[in-house]
């Protein structure tokens, strides 16, 4: 099935909205997520795990490539949604 990049947008917000609450929305699009402390190695592997089953993807939470596409909400987005093609 094809995703939306606004679908894949939505989780991903759902998923820092449940763990930091709705602050949080307001400035992940603007900070590097794995440098200030948004996503920590646990965060990784549990957003991998969730992206996984969602999207029916292949993450790998070990790879330098995950934590570059990791490190920024948009390029996160877009690293989800070519995986879904």
């Amino acid at each position: 099935m094809q995703y939306t990049k606004k679908e894949i947008e939505s989780f991903i917000s759902e998923f820092f909205k449940k763990k930091d609450g709705v602050k949080v929305l307001k400035k992940i699009k603007n900070i590097n997520l794995i440098e200030s402390g948004l996503i920590d190695s646990l965060d990784l592997v549990t957003l991998s795990l969730k992206l996984e089953i969602k999207f029916k993807i292949k993450v790998n939470p070990n790879s330098s490539l995950t934590l570059k596409k990791f490190s920024n909400f948009d390029t996160l987005i877009d690293y989800i949604y070519k995986k879904c093609k």
